[in-house]
């Protein structure tokens, strides 16, 4: 991840066009040494270096300030089509006055609905779903915001313009649809009944109140503590729903990754924090082992359905930011057991390849191209 934040009096200024074209030299040749697969996802080799040569030609000779290189950069690395991989821009945002769109939105299947309102006259827009904005289709919006920042899979974009991101803000709405630039802002959505309403609303305004949001029949399980729990959602317990929003703040993560870093163990403490609400140990073993453990925690959850005869499992991973994807095999191995979670991780799934680059094996003490580690690939 590159790190460009904004800073006015610097923007101003021009950078020649020679110190560019070589930074963008340099950046391929740190993308191609230190990425495990910069190619394939982007249409291949010659497809890459063909996107770098037309950067390269892109870049004139008198140079550039700092936001308009920065644009031209952004759709290069996201063709590489990995979330991971991306130039992160500070965006000079104003809490109290965003100035996008002034609703909260979240995901549903491959949409986007309406999940909260600033404006009281709002509330009957709640439950809509986002079909345009500016007269641009939502699918095209998809489209341009993963030409902004790199996605993973297909719910990428949706994760990218729900709650306060992409829509929310005016810059970040201005990098998304460079062709608005005012105080209103126009949207299309398609109410519970099929109808398409034209709605257009100010963006010049201040948020000082809370909030609308609609409350749900269901009782979703909270995450406050930790970024994982289950409930049932009938009092026969035939329909479970687990929630994960995120795989990194779990026991079996820092037991395997250690907590020998300041960033490692920085989270480790957070976590512990949040799920245990007081200060952290100075206690390595007691710090890890005060972190929820998904494996007790999975265990428990088969158990109760297992007890209980439930027959389905929903599995909400929305709000999921990603992380260490051995919590998926810990969960696989409760629900299938040993032999389909080995099926799984060795049948074509894509574990059977190393995902490692030679520069990073080079970092590594003892890292061994040929010691594919099934159990803990990183995701």
């Amino acid at each position: 991840m590159i790190d460009m934040k904004s800073n006015n009096q610097q923007n101003s200024t021009k950078i020649k066009g020679k110190l560019l074209l070589e930074d963008i030299k340099q950046l391929a040749d740190i993308i191609e040494s230190s990425h495990p697969d910069p190619y394939s996802k982007g249409g291949g080799k010659i497809a890459f270096h063909y996107r770098l040569h037309k950067l390269l030609l892109s870049i004139p000779q008198e140079g550039l300030i700092k936001d308009d290189f920065q644009k031209l950069l952004l759709p290069f690395i996201a063709a590489i089509g990995d979330g991971h991989t991306r130039i992160h821009v500070k965006y000079n945002l104003n809490e109290k006055q965003p100035g996008g769109i002034p609703l909260y939105f979240d995901i549903i299947e491959k949409s986007l609905y309406v999940s909260g309102v600033i404006a009281e006259n709002n509330k009957d827009l709640i439950g809509s779903v986002l079909h345009s904005v500016e007269n641009i289709p939502f699918d095209v919006l998809c489209d341009r915001v993963s030409k902004i920042q790199g996605i993973d899979n297909e719910y990428g974009p949706l994760v990218n313009l729900d709650h306060k991101n992409y829509l929310w803000n005016k810059p970040t709405l201005l990098a998304l649809i460079p062709e608005w630039n005012r105080d209103k802002i126009t949207i299309e959505l398609k109410s519970p009944l099929g109808e398409i309403n034209e709605i257009t609303f100010d963006t010049d305004l201040e948020y000082n109140q809370p909030s609308i949001m609609k409350e749900s029949i269901i009782e979703i399980p909270s995450t406050e503590k930790s970024e994982f729990a289950y409930n049932f959602l009938d009092k026969n317990q035939k329909i479970a729903l687990l929630r994960v929003d995120g795989m990194i703040g779990y026991r079996e993560n820092f037991e395997l990754v250690g907590i020998d870093n300041e960033f490692q163990l920085n989270d480790a403490k957070n976590y512990y924090q949040r799920f245990n609400e007081k200060q952290p140990p100075n206690d390595k073993s007691e710090l890890i082992n005060g972190i929820p453990s998904a494996t007790e925690t999975f265990r428990s959850l088969v158990i109760e359905m297992k007890q209980s005869k439930t027959e389905t499992l929903i599995i909400d991973l929305r709000k999921n930011g990603g992380g260490n994807s051995l919590l998926a095999n810990i969960l696989v191995y409760f629900l299938f057991g040993k032999n389909k979670m080995l099926e799984y991780l060795t049948k074509k799934s894509g574990f059977e390849i190393i995902k490692y680059s030679d520069r990073y094996l080079e970092q590594v003490q003892n890292g061994k191209k040929e010691t594919p580690n099934l159990m803990i690939e990183l995701g």
